[in-house]
């Protein structure tokens, strides 16, 4: 089965070599167009103006599917040195294209001159005479799709081979070690091997910097057209492209952050206390940062399972990914002492029903994820790690941690502060037994601002496609998408519960505005409060807290925790204002 794997991931790389050949090759082409029309250019600063006469002038018209390009053709007569020459070349890029309206300016002026019989000029080649043009200016546009093309075909097509080369010396370190190990893949990785899980923060840097680079050559012939879509053809849904180069200045911000990052903070390390961390045990270990880190409010440690799922092939092909399951814990005081470099004790519970870690798939890969952040003065601490956890004979299902191992570290839990601060009531309830927990309305700052954006976009994009010449079709499915993000933004934004909990049961009434029916459960009908997967924003999981009965009915209560240990705060809460 590993030799198996192997051979397919070399297999694999080889294709991937020949599929990246064509577009290096589109990407040293681009380039040495582009830097043969600059050398043109260069070189003819130095040709000498003279009168010529345009004896013909046509515009050339080339229509497909891609659109309409257009080339203008002339043919024009002038005198050098005594000697008369015919001249053919109009510009300094030849070919047609529908960059800008060169072509049909250029067309219309050497028409009226040929028209009125007026002279024109044209530069001559001083050394060989029969070289001529008519207008030599550099086009800035045409030669900025060239340099695009250059940089994204041949960045992809160098890219995709370097980086198939390393992947394919990895994998034959990998391969020994799958076969020294064949029933224990948390040893198939060499750093798996060793227990010490290097941060991602370089790579960050680098994929951030390319992305970056990538979209933002992309997007740039954007800033061309549009000016001339709005202001010559007064094409006002043309702004909409101006979405395009904003979102690259967002990745540029990305990119610079991480590259401070990586500058202040260098590469950190988890050493793990063992591999590979337990379905039905624990994750625990020490991260380890190269200066000293003395955050006032804490080290906040999140563990997440993240499930990317690829479905369709080719064209139809789509990967979504979801967070499984998400824990998060505050770490106030570190192992390290004052001035020394950062060690960070870690100790997560695991569930025993999530998934294991994955090594090679190609339709559903799992990755268990270790962050860990701190807000300092300039750029925040932050790295992540992917980390190997499975199931072995040491796991259980009735696992339960040991907060004593790292509970002079952990930050202490006060839950009246913790509710508060995540804007949840907690008071007497009116009728005089129990307690009453409100969850308010505009909770979530971050995921309100966030899906507000989105659905902002979206909404521009749907009235776009409207009064576009799109098929109707279009504007249908699109707008019946933003409705779900509207629907969805008014949920996020002004859900709001009322849950009075006492000792013979408890009364909930939620929904938009709070205005959702009452609810009874009765202390008998209850079999268990939960903590239960809710919405994902970003990277981050919410919780909610459900009331599940006997005959297995599942009731709301509570939505929108920021993280599960919230959520269990919360039914711990709960459990005894009913023992009350």
């Amino acid at each position: 089965m590993a030799q198996k794997k192997s051979k397919t991931s070399q297999l694999g790389g080889g294709c991937l070599i020949l599929f990246a050949l064509p577009f290096a090759a589109v990407g040293v082409f681009m380039g040495g167009w582009s830097a043969m029309t600059l050398l043109d250019y260069t070189r003819m600063r130095g040709w000498q103006e003279v009168p010529c006469t345009i004896v013909k002038a046509e515009l050339e018209e080339h229509s497909d599917s891609d659109g309409t390009t257009y080339e203008v053709m002339a043919e024009y007569r002038y005198t050098f040195n005594g000697q008369e020459h015919t001249g053919t070349r109009v510009s300094l890029d030849s070919g047609a294209d529908n960059i800008g309206s060169f072509q049909q300016d250029a067309h219309k002026e050497l028409s009226r001159h040929r028209q009125q019989r007026r002279p024109f000029r044209c530069f001559v080649d001083p050394d060989e005479p029969s070289e001529s043009v008519l207008y030599r200016e550099l086009r800035f546009g045409l030669l900025a799709m060239k340099i695009v093309f250059a940089l994204v075909f041949g960045g992809v097509g160098f890219g995709l081979i370097i980086g198939s080369v390393f992947a394919r010396r990895k994998t034959t370190a990998e391969k020994q070690l799958t076969v020294a190990h064949p029933d224990r893949p948390w040893l198939w990785k060499e750093e798996w091997a060793t227990g010490q899980i290097r941060s991602s923060s370089k790579t960050t840097m680098w994929v951030a910097l390319g992305f970056a680079a990538f979209w933002n050559l992309v997007s740039s012939p954007v800033l061309f057209f549009v000016p001339e879509e709005v202001i010559e053809k007064e094409n006002y849904l043309a702004l909409l492209g101006l979405l395009f180069p904003l979102v690259g200045l967002g990745l540029i911000v990305w990119a610079a952050r991480a590259v401070l990052r990586w500058r202040k903070y260098g590469e950190s390390v988890f050493e793990m206390a063992a591999t590979p961390g337990l379905l039905g045990g624990s994750l625990a270990g020490v991260i380890r940062a190269s200066k000293p880190l003395a955050p006032p409010d804490g080290f906040r440690q999140v563990l997440s399972c993240i499930e990317k799922t690829t479905s369709g092939s080719g064209k139809n092909r789509s990967t979504t990914e979801t967070t499984r399951w998400q824990d998060e814990r505050v770490i106030d005081r570190p192992l390290s002492g004052p001035g020394e470099p950062t060690a960070v004790p870690v100790a997560f519970a695991v569930p025993y029903d999530m998934p294991a870690s994955t090594i090679e798939s190609e339709r559903r890969e799992i990755t268990w994820r270790l962050e860990v952040s701190a807000a300092v003065p300039g750029i925040d601490y932050h790295a992540a790690f992917d980390v190997p956890v499975f199931k072995t004979e040491q796991s259980r299902p009735d696992f339960k941690l040991d907060d004593d191992l790292i509970a002079n570290y952990a930050a202490r839990r006060d839950p009246e502060q913790e509710l508060r601060r995540t804007g949840i009531l907690c008071m007497p309830a009116p009728a005089g037994q129990g307690d009453r927990y409100v969850f308010p309305m505009f909770r979530n700052a971050g995921a309100i601002v966030g899906l507000g954006l989105f659905t902002a976009i979206w909404t521009g994009v749907c009235v776009g496609l409207w009064y576009s010449d799109a098929p109707l079709l279009f504007p249908i499915v699109f707008s019946g998408f933003g409705l779900l993000l509207v629907l969805g933004l008014l949920d996020v934004a002004f859900y709001r519960s009322v849950v009075d909990v006492a000792r013979d049961g408890i009364n909930v009434s939620g929904g938009l505005f709070g205005m959702g029916r009452l609810r009874r459960i009765d202390a008998g009908q209850l079999a268990e409060l939960r903590a239960v997967r809710g919405m994902q924003s970003g990277k981050r999981l919410y919780y909610g807290v459900a009331a599940i009965t006997h005959d297995a009915k599942k009731i709301t209560l509570g939505k929108r925790l920021p993280n599960k240990q919230l959520a269990e705060l919360v039914i711990e809460q709960m459990r005894r204002s009913m023992e009350s």
